[in-house]
C-alpha cells in the first residue's frame, strides 16, 4: 500500500484530505501542523506522496519540500496562498491546487504524479533496477 504525508495546518481541511487520501487506498501519514512534526516522521520514513499546504503552524514548509525532493518524493502544494514567479525554487516544479479545493481535486492532481513515481521506482541502469532514491551508482533492488 502506498502512502501520502498530508502537511496542512488547518485541522478540518487536514482531515478532510486524509479521509479521501485513506478512501482512496493510501496509508495516511498525518496530518501534520507543524513542519517540526513532518521533519521528525520524515526522519522515520519515507512516503511515496504527499500534500503540503506553503505554510503551516511553525513557518513555511520549505524545508519539507526540499526533503521531499532529495528523496524523489512527488508532492502537491495546497494552499490559499497564491503561486508566485518568485516562489523558492523548491515549490516551482510542484502541481499547485489553490485552496478552496475538494480533495477530489487535490487526489486528481496527485494521480498522475504517482504513476510517474511507480514507473520510475523500477528505471534500468545498466540492466539493473535500482530506486531513484539512490544514485545511478547506488545500490540494486
Amino acid at each position: 500500500m502506498l502512502s501520502c504525508l498530508i502537511a496542512e495546518d488547518e485541522a478540518i481541511t487536514g482531515m478532510a484530505l486524509a479521509e479521501a487520501v485513506e478512501e482512496a487506498d493510501f496509508r495516511v501519514l498525518g496530518p501534520f501542523s507543524r513542519c517540526s512534526a513532518v521533519l521528525e516522521a520524515l526522519d522515520r520514513v519515507t512516503p511515496d506522496a504527499a500534500i503540503l499546504d506553503v505554510k503551516l503552524k511553525d513557518g513555511p514548509s520549505l524545508t519539507i519540500a526540499l526533503a521531499l525532493w532529495e528523496r524523489s518524493v512527488p508532492f502537491v502544494i495546497c494552499s490559499g496562498h497564491r503561486r508566485t514567479d518568485d516562489m523558492p525554487l523548491a515549490f516551482a516544479d510542484a502541481p499547485w491546487v489553490e485552496k478552496p479545493a475538494t480533495p477530489t481535486e487535490v487526489l486528481a492532481t496527485l494521480q498522475p504524479l504517482l504513476e510517474r513515481s511507480r514507473q520510475s521506482r523500477a528505471v534500468c541502469n545498466n540492466g539493473r533496477l535500482v530506486s531513484p532514491g539512490y544514485p545511478t551508482t547506488g545500490r540494486s533492488i
